[in-house]
């Protein structure tokens, strides 16, 4: 159909089979002729071998040995993609029926399309327009596929037009030309976390239009690749720290405030030792203190792609 011609979907890999699998036969069950594009960075479980073994000619895949960063696996599947738009998911999502059709008709330009994941009550407290809590399951063993596909053709019958709105999503659409002339994400989040706030901060220098597809739905069993999966689990607070300084070193404010605007602040600090000091340096444009820098760069300079001599 000529609307699967129009868009790419990139979904990063790195373990997780199982879901691998439940996604793609979810999405071929659907769309046969969409391109979809797996990009696998270090996968050790029968992933590359599973995708070698693929009679797929709408499918486009790359894997290295080498494990790197989330913003490197998804630049990777947009450098290899070949349509129009192109739309982020992960490999712990299963698509609704529609799904494909709703983002295309809805498609802008200048615009950067959220579509709509249900998931689980993990975090509930966490209100975004285009998400919705209801339990179908944690996991692919208890998903409840039925009740879900019952939930998408209700949505479907519902007058429910795209509308813009203020929060942000890695889960986009966009065209996949403006997504490569900004740099894609970026690779100073490493190995993950904020390069999709930080995405949506260039968007939104850009004065792109963000806009909610409630009716391309999709079930995401929530952090399967990333913060709960056996590699990250129990690094995830300590990655996400990093990553968060990171985010205050390059823009100077909270990712996800809605106050978009950076001051460049200073701190005066004495008697720092090397450990206070990093609580610190992040949140200011620049430090000035007693304290050895080269004591301080040699210890985190490690953590960031950012200079921190001239911090």
């Amino acid at each position: 159909m000529d609307f699967e011609k129009k868009i790419s979907l990139i979904v990063g890999l790195k373990n997780n089979l199982d879901y691998t699998q439940s996604f793609y036969k979810r999405l071929r069950e659907l769309y046969k002729e969409v391109e979809v594009v797996f990009v696998s960075y270090g996968s050790t479980d029968g992933t590359h071998e599973w995708l070698d073994s693929l009679n797929d000619k709408n499918l486009k895949y790359y894997y290295s040995e080498e494990s790197k960063s989330l913003s490197h696996t998804y630049n990777k599947g947009v450098e290899i993609s070949t349509s129009e738009l192109i739309s982020y998911l992960h490999n712990d999502i299963i698509i609704g029926k529609g799904f494909l059709e709703e983002l295309v008709k809805s498609w802008q330009k200048d615009a950067v399309l959220f579509y709509s994941l249900v998931e689980p009550p993990i975090f509930a407290d966490d209100k975004r327009d285009w998400k919705t809590n209801i339990d179908f399951g944690n996991d692919i063993m208890s998903f409840d596929e039925e009740g879900f596909d019952k939930f998408v053709e209700e949505e479907a019958h519902k007058q429910q037009n795209p509308f813009e709105t203020n929060d942000e999503s890695f889960f986009i659409c966009v065209e996949r030309k403006w997504l490569v002339e900004m740099g894609g994400l970026d690779t100073l989040f490493y190995p993950m976390f904020y390069e999709d706030s930080d995405l949506i901060m260039r968007f939104y220098l850009q004065n792109a239009r963000f806009i909610v597809v409630p009716k391309a739905i999709g079930y995401h069993f929530v952090s399967k690749t990333s913060r709960y999966s056996k590699e990250f689990e129990k690094r995830t607070k300590a990655i996400e720290e990093l990553s968060f300084k990171n985010f205050f070193r390059k823009w100077r404010c909270h990712p996800n405030g809605s106050f978009k605007k950076a001051y460049d602040l200073v701190a005066v600090v004495e008697n720092a030792s090397v450990d206070g000091m990093f609580e610190i340096e992040p949140f200011f444009a620049k430090v000035y203190s007693d304290l050895d820098k080269k004591s301080y760069v040699d210890k985190y300079q490690s953590t960031t792609k950012i200079d921190l001599s001239e911090r």
